[in-house]
């Protein structure tokens, strides 16, 4: 054997003349190979250097450097000699500041995250963050199928969450409470605020503005709790779909531009409408009495105005009896002429003489 098996450093043979050149040599490789500190790994073409400087050439490295991408390159003696590292080498990038290790023909950065206490990646960490970081933005992937990010605290009595911030102050909240719920908040003093929307444990119910939601969706507020949908093509409209996958049953209630509906979206029949600008009003009392066109009705229906009945011939009168006693018809082709009519639950009789209607 002629060298060394690691660094390939060349034995002194017996006899051997110039033994000084030998030594020499391999004193001028180990300057280079121990302690290695290297003043760059992003370079591809060689700069001017000082004597004894090291670098690592990058990828496509060009000039006195073609063809040596990821050795060691040593300026000594006013010319470049190259290394080729082995698994294991490390070297302390100066532009980078930081340790890297030759791995299977890559230097990769060395970090030793099971035994580090704490880690600054751009930042220092402290007491309260053992893990800073400081840039523009994290990377978190995956290593061919998904990635999930754990937050885990101790006991039920504790917070586990995320916390937004500008300038550390303030901000928003998305986490675990203590209650178990997930919570969101929003404001200036987050520790003080409640929680602006809830998802409470164990039924999935949404709460804004409570933390005790009582159904699927449970808005509360103080004073005139609203919720608004709003939509903004003038010829569009908003609302909401009440539907019964059961039965397939579903009602539409609706705002648009010009009125305000509730359909019967299944059988496509508009069961209330109301045009924007109607001065009319319906109101229903406590006392069960309905008045339309005016605020105050005396009676079980109160009418501000005229009544109109539907015309309908002779033919079309239903039987006494289905329609009711009290029952009012408005017939074309009486024998008098067009006139009223009422039902006394067995009959059909004229309003004006209490005839029977023939």
């Amino acid at each position: 054997m002629t060298q060394t098996p690691n660094l390939a450093l060349d034995y002194l043979l017996p006899n051997q003349a110039q033994k000084h050149v030998t030594v020499n040599d391999n004193t001028r490789r180990l300057d280079a190979l121990v302690q290695i500190c290297a003043e760059s790994r992003s370079l591809a073409s060689p700069p001017e250097a000082a004597e004894g400087a090291r670098y690592i050439p990058a990828s496509g490295a060009t000039g006195a450097w073609a063809g040596q991408s990821g050795k060691l390159a040593a300026f000594q003696d006013g010319g470049w000699s190259f290394e080729t590292p082995k698994t294991g080498w490390c070297a302390w990038i100066r532009d980078e500041d930081l340790l890297a290790v030759h791995v299977d023909g890559v230097w990769v950065a060395a970090v030793q995250l099971d035994e580090t206490a704490r880690l600054g990646i751009g930042t220092p960490p402290d007491a309260a963050h053992a893990l800073s970081v400081a840039g523009d933005s994290t990377l978190l992937s995956h290593t061919g199928e998904g990635h999930r990010l754990l937050i885990n605290r101790a006991s039920a009595t504790e917070t586990a969450s995320v916390i937004f911030q500008t300038a550390f102050s303030g901000g928003a909240e998305i986490g675990l409470a203590t209650d178990g719920n997930l919570t969101f908040k929003a404001g200036s003093d987050l520790g003080a605020l409640p929680a602006a929307v809830t998802i409470e444990a164990g039924t999935g119910f949404l709460g804004i503005g409570t933390s005790n939601p009582e159904n699927r969706l449970h808005l509360c507020q103080e004073l005139d709790a609203r919720l608004m949908i709003e939509t903004t093509n003038v010829n569009s409209g908003g609302g909401f779909d009440i539907s019964n996958s059961g039965s397939g049953q579903r009602w539409r209630v609706t705002g648009q531009t010009s009125l305000f509906k509730i359909r019967d979206h299944t059988g496509a029949i508009d069961k209330l409408t109301v045009h924007a600008g109607a001065s009319g009003t319906i109101l229903l009392e406590n006392s069960g009495n309905v008045g339309i066109g005016t605020s105050a009705p005396t009676t079980k229906l109160h009418v501000a105005g005229l009544i109109r009945s539907a015309p309908r011939t002779l033919a079309e009168l239903p039987a006494a009896s289905a329609a009711g006693g009290g029952s009012l018809a408005f017939v074309t082709d009486g024998a008098g002429g067009a006139r009223f009519a009422y039902s006394d639950g067995s009959a059909w009789r004229w309003m004006a003489d209490g005839a029977s209607v023939s």
